[in-house]
């Protein structure tokens, strides 16, 4: 597929199931920075693209089931300060 938008046409379930392992990361884990989750979720199901992982999160976010907690104050290896999120339960 040339664009991601085809992709998700091709195999449509992908996206659903990157989510359903992001929650279980989350569920595990608690409070992470998408680096943190980027790197747990690549341990766990191998090298995935970055952008992929952080877009499922943002949707997770979106749908109300994962929110920043801090938006301010972590800092992460590369010196920059970043958000961090945690599993909404509810």
């Amino acid at each position: 597929p040339a664009t991601s938008r085809e992709a998700t046409q091709v195999n449509p379930g992908h996206d659903a199931s990157v989510r359903e392992r992001i929650v279980k990361i989350f569920t595990a884990c608690n409070l992470l920075t998408d680096e943190e989750l980027i790197r747990k979720y690549e341990m766990l199901y191998g090298a995935t693209p970055h952008s992929t992982i952080r877009t499922r999160r943002k949707e997770l976010e979106r749908d109300g089931k994962v929110q920043v907690v801090d938006s301010h104050g972590t800092v992460v290896g590369t010196g920059r300060k970043c958000q961090v999120y945690k599993l909404v339960v509810s």
